[in-house]
This record gives C-alpha cells, structure tokens and sequence, in this order.
C-alpha cells in the first residue's frame, strides 16, 4: 500500500477513537466561613479538582480558597499561601488581619489563602473529632479512618504530590498563567514539591520554617530542640546580665527534668477552653515537651531562662503561667486524618528505625531519652494513614526558581542548616537566619524589607544588611 494511503488509514483510525477529556479545574464561589475585615473585600470560594490528579474523570473534592485582592491596578503575579502543620488552616492563620508581610504582598500581588485538601474549610474534611471524644488518639484515629473510608474517602490522596496538583489547579480555575509561593514549615515541603512538578508554573518561592523534602523530619526531633536549646543556653552566657541571674542554666535544665521525672510536681492551671481548673502533673518528659512548644513562640523564648530557674528553685508561679500560655496555644486547630497521611507518607515512610537510633545515639541524654519512642510510636498510625511515596519525592529539589528562605536561630524543629543546604541546590537560592525569631520569621522591619525587595526582583539577591541591626533577646530576669 502507497505510504500516502497509510498515513490516510491511520488518521482515519485515530479520529474515530475517543478522545479523553482533561479535567478543568472549575471556582465555586461560597460565603466566606471566616470574617475578615470589610476593608480587605475578601472573595472566597471552592476549587473543584480531582481527588487523584492522574484520574481526571475520578471523584473530585472541593479546596476552598480565600482571595485578597490586590491594590495595584496592574498587579503582578498572585501569591498563593501554603500552611503547615500539616493539617492546620492558612486561611486561620489571617483570621485577625494581614500581618506586615501579608500588607506588603496585596501592594501589587493578590493573596491567596488556600486550605489544602482535608484541611480546615476544604471538603471532605479529614479532621477528626473521634480523638477529643473518646480521649485515646489511637483508638480515636481508628474511628476516625473507618468513618472516613466508609464516606468513601480514599485517604492514599492525601499526600504532598497530590496537593501540589491542588495548588496548580487553584491557579487554573482562577486564571492564573504563573504564581508566586508563600510558604510556611510544612508548606514550605508544599512549595517545593509544586517547584519540583510545574516549575514553569512558578515565577518565585517564600519560605519560613524550611522543611526541605530530603530531611528526615520524624527522626531529627531530639537533635532540633538540642540545637536550640544550645542557642538560647549561648546567648544567655554571652549576656553579662543573663549569665550573671542564670548560671549553669543546662545543668539546672538537667536536673529539673531528672528531679521531675523520679518526683512529678502536682500543679492546677486554667482550661482556656472551659475557664476551670484542672489538674496538671508535670514530671520532667513534659518540661521537655512544653520547652519544644514554647520555642515556637516569640514571645515565650525570652521567658525561658526564667522557668528553668524557677523549676530548678521550687517556684511554681512561672510554670503555671507559662502552662496556661501553652495550653492557649495548643487549643485543638488541625484536622488530625490530614496530619497522620501527610506526615506518615512525607516522613515515617521515608526513613527507618536505624536512622532514628542513630540521631538519638549523637544528642545528649535528657534529649535522647525524651525521644526515645519518637520514631517507632508512628509505625501502627502509619501502618494505617500512610502510602509510599515516589522515593524522589524525598531527594533535593533543584531548580532555577527564585527562592527566599527565612529561618529562626530559635527554631526547635526547623533548623536554619537544612534551608543552607537547599539553597545550594537552587540557582537563585538565598538563604537568611534570624537572630530573634523562631520557628518562623517574626514579619519585622527587616524581614519585610527583604521580602519586598525579592518580589521586586527576586533574580538579584536582595540586601541584609539589617540583619547585623538587631541586638539580640533580651532574656527576663528574676
């Protein structure tokens, strides 16, 4: 047969075969569950996208989103905000007003809180009330992963990849060609998996709290809060002030969590959910964990010396308080079914027990003790939330997209190194440790100030020079 002829037969063939539909990520618009200030004319509404982005004609689920538009006439490109946890909601975090970044970023860009898939506004939810309920978050979790998978929830969806898909799909069904990305601790793992999966989606990333996706998140617990206890232990020396009212202060933490441990203290404190008093017994395993708790907080840190200080004397007053603080801080805000798939498929699923005896082995043993069970206390939650990942999802993303890491000296889960090591990785990658910040960047002067300079140009590197500006914590004494 003539070439020509078939060349004819085979596009004759392929016409009649069906054609599959791409799915078109579709806006809903839907009153906003949250009241933000009027003056800020906030749209929000549902993206409609797949459950499984390979499975385009699949079930789909609804991630609601959050729009704050710009002020500019002639904005640039939108800026999508990523939260962490995961399992927590950006669209709370601006529950209150924009903070100074937030107020820099509607100047010329729109600002987009998205709730990711199972989180928070979006649908399903996989939050899961089970656990408050009947007080057991094993038994709790299983509850709430038979509900879930009876309402026809395929948790293997709820993974970081998948996600990523959500994040490009919001940009779709708004019309959005490229977008700029905010992201905070997990969301920065987020952001980068979105960096790795449509890079030309992406004109520039912001991340606070890096998590970069090659860390081993569920086996650096103990060695984190070590680091960052050293530094408030540091800076606390080299004050003549804060040496002279705190001597020794590792050791005092050392016996205080030995002296506990063996002769737990018996204390009542508020309930910030109910207003009542309530038994707390805190033994030396919960000193550690409100210490790693109270170093997310900027203005907890320089309490810190203070409460080591006064548990090491007896004094009860400063614990209370700072308990009551913490308890604030901790009312119940995540959708725990998200939490568990995420982390389990992101991390536990990613690493191995020998890894995690392995950092233990190198920390000192207050902190090596406090963590022991860290790793292996997830392997029944995973064995039940958690789906294999593509092993490159846990390598470093390079990339030629501008990226702009903010980091705390402070940070008790997050330390400033990883952001180092994956800015090398970048082309445009800059990396910058905050003196007095946390896990996150307090949005302050400076930080602002480089923030506005990287949206500007985020292909030139932005000056820092205000970094050498700030005097350090100023520790509370006696």
């Amino acid at each position: 047969m003539p070439r020509i002829l078939v060349l004819c037969a085979v596009v004759l063939l392929l016409s009649t075969l069906p054609v599959q539909a791409q799915f078109v990520p579709t806006f809903e618009p839907a009153p906003c569950p949250i009241r933000y200030a009027p003056h800020y004319d906030v749209t929000c509404g549902y993206v409609v996208t797949p459950e499984h982005h390979s499975d385009p004609d699949g079930a789909t689920i609804r991630v609601m989103v959050a729009i704050f538009p710009a002020r500019s006439a002639t904005p640039a490109e939108p800026i999508i905000y990523l939260q962490g946890g995961p399992g927590t909601s950006g669209m709370a975090r601006f529950a209150s007003g924009l903070d100074s970044f937030g107020e820099t970023f509607i100047q010329n860009h729109a600002f987009i809180l998205l709730d990711q898939r199972g989180i928070g506004n979006s649908l399903p939810s996989l939050d899961c009330p089970e656990i408050n309920e009947l007080h057991d978050s094993a038994l709790g979790g299983q509850a709430c992963y038979d509900r879930l998978v009876a309402d026809g929830v395929d948790i293997s969806a709820y993974t970081t990849v998948e996600s990523a898909g959500d994040v490009i799909a919001s940009a779709d069904a708004l019309g959005y060609e490229q977008v700029s990305l905010f992201g905070s601790s997990y969301g920065s793992t987020l952001a980068m998996t979105v960096m790795r999966h449509y890079p030309d989606r992406v004109r520039s990333v912001l991340l606070e709290g890096v998590t970069p996706p090659e860390v081993d998140l569920s086996t650096s617990w103990a060695s984190s809060l070590q680091r960052a206890w050293d530094q408030v232990v540091a800076d606390c020396d080299a004050s003549e002030r804060c040496a002279a009212a705190y001597p020794n202060l590792d050791a005092m933490l050392v016996e205080v969590v030995q002296r506990l441990n063996a002769e737990p203290l018996a204390l009542q404190v508020t309930d910030p959910n109910t207003g009542e008093l309530i038994d707390l017994t805190v033994d030396g395993e919960a000193v550690l964990s409100g210490l790693q708790s109270a170093m997310y907080s900027y203005a907890l840190v320089p309490r810190l010396p203070l409460l080591i200080a006064a548990l090491y004397a007896g004094e009860n007053e400063a614990v209370i308080q700072m308990a009551e603080s913490l308890a604030q801080n901790n009312i119940d805000r995540q959708s725990e079914g998200a939490f568990y798939a995420m982390r389990c498929s992101d991390d536990v699923l990613m690493t191995n027990v020998e890894a995690d005896q392995a950092v233990l082995a190198s920390v000192r043993p207050i902190f090596a003790e406090h963590f022991r069970d860290g790793y292996t206390s997830w392997e029944p939650t995973c064995a039940l939330w958690g789906t294999q990942l593509d092993p490159v999802e846990n390598t470093p993303v390079v990339s030629d997209i501008p990226t702009l890491m903010l980091n705390g000296a402070y940070d008790p889960v997050t330390p400033a190194h990883w952001a180092d090591a994956a800015a090398e990785q970048l082309t445009y990658g800059y990396s910058y440790t905050f003196p007095e910040s946390t896990h996150g960047v307090l949005p302050d002067f400076c930080a602002t100030r480089i923030v506005d300079q990287f949206l500007a140009d985020p292909f030139t590197e932005p000056s820092h020079q205000c970094l050498d500006r700030y005097a350090g914590v100023a520790f509370q004494l006696p």
